[in-house]
């Protein structure tokens, strides 16, 4: 039985066409997934859903297996963060904190013990009597996660909450959240848009598309076999090229494009057929870029029209009989200095699917 679940959600707000379509998810005790896609695909009205703000026109939510789909929110006791920190600006931190279980009417010595244990395992025990506008964004969104963990809820929801970050300190709280989830074996749902994010903290991870679920597998195997064009491009795959089959034999194909031959794997439910049109994935680091003559393999021809320096890795966009192509290399992997070049790309780290 699973811990948490969804049953074919259908949701939406007042008469306008629904949100969610069939919303079906099941998550195991202890296990963290994500809900991945762009703005407005409905991951956060899955999550109001699930926290029982927003009551279903059809489907259920079970916990435990019984149905909670009617129960309110406060009798649910799930912790939820938010993107905005949803702190009180007049409260200190340790007030935060402790809230919720004043709501709860819990003991005073409770209380006091409970803030202090949480605010130590976020590593605020020092701040307790400071002020929100006192905190930097990283220790505004910690004292939020302690306060959504003091109640000790069931099921804890995170609506992105590393969104208002800087770059550097979102990977460091990406560490921390799951480090802190993993520690305290707690189910959690994790919002978010941003890709790595979901494929750092997540045990699975479900991709929404206009509020149906594409895909949900583990990262690697998400990240690996995605199963249509909006998975592959959502996953990284951000060069793609259209052709023909000209061959199929077992689990790949041949792929005419640009007056090349290339070999691919199929992508995606069902066979391809000799003459189906096709549009082809890649990503832009499994690709090798050389200014040496023809090499065995998926090789294309073509000359650099850009290159940026990035650091840790180098950009490359190269123009090709198949349109630009983005090439990126870890620095110091391969420098390219001349105009024409080639390119070549493993059959496996090319996905074709059926032209939708």
């Amino acid at each position: 039985m699973s811990f948490l679940e969804t049953r074919g959600l259908v949701v939406g707000y007042g008469r306008a066409s629904p949100v969610l379509h069939g919303f079906t998810l099941s998550l195991d005790e202890g296990e963290l997934v994500s809900l991945l896609g762009p703005s407005g695909c409905g991951k956060t009205t899955a999550l109001r859903a699930i926290l029982g703000f927003i009551r279903p026109r059809e489907g259920r939510v079970l916990l435990k297996g019984d149905d909670i789909t009617n129960i309110p929110p406060y009798k649910r006791n799930f912790g939820v963060v938010y993107q905005s920190y949803a702190l009180f600006p007049h409260l200190t931190v340790a007030e935060n904190v402790a809230f919720g279980l004043r709501m709860r009417k819990v003991r005073k010595q409770e209380v006091a013990e409970r803030v202090n244990r949480w605010l130590g395992l976020v590593g605020l025990e020092d701040f307790a009597n400071r002020l929100p506008a006192q905190l930097s964004g990283g220790q505004r969104q910690r004292v939020a996660l302690a306060r959504a963990l003091a109640v000790e809820p069931a099921l804890l929801l995170l609506d992105e909450p590393l969104s208002n970050l800087d770059a550097k300190l979102r990977a460091t709280m990406r560490v921390e959240l799951r480090r802190i989830q993993k520690d305290l074996g707690i189910t959690a749902i994790y919002v978010t848009h941003d890709l790595v994010e979901a494929l750092s903290m997540s045990d699975r991870i479900a991709v929404l598309n206009e509020g149906r679920i594409q895909q949900i597998d583990t990262p690697p195997r998400l990240y690996r076999n995605p199963v249509n064009e909006f998975v592959a491009h959502f996953m990284g795959y951000d060069n793609s090229f259209p052709g023909r089959v000209a061959r199929v034999e077992g689990g790949g194909v041949e792929v005419m494009a640009g007056g090349l031959r290339l070999q691919a794997r199929m992508g995606g439910e069902g066979e391809l057929r000799v003459g189906d049109e096709v549009r082809v994935y890649f990503r832009p680091e499994r690709v090798e870029i050389s200014e040496g003559g023809p090499e065995a393999g998926n090789v294309i021809p073509g000359e650099v029209r850009f290159q940026s320096f990035q650091g840790h890795s180098l950009q490359y966009v190269v123009e090709t009989p198949l349109g630009e192509i983005t090439v990126v290399c870890s620095e110091g992997e391969a420098t390219v200095n001349a105009r024409s070049v080639n390119i070549r790309i493993d059959q496996n780290d090319l996905i074709a699917f059926r032209k939708e």
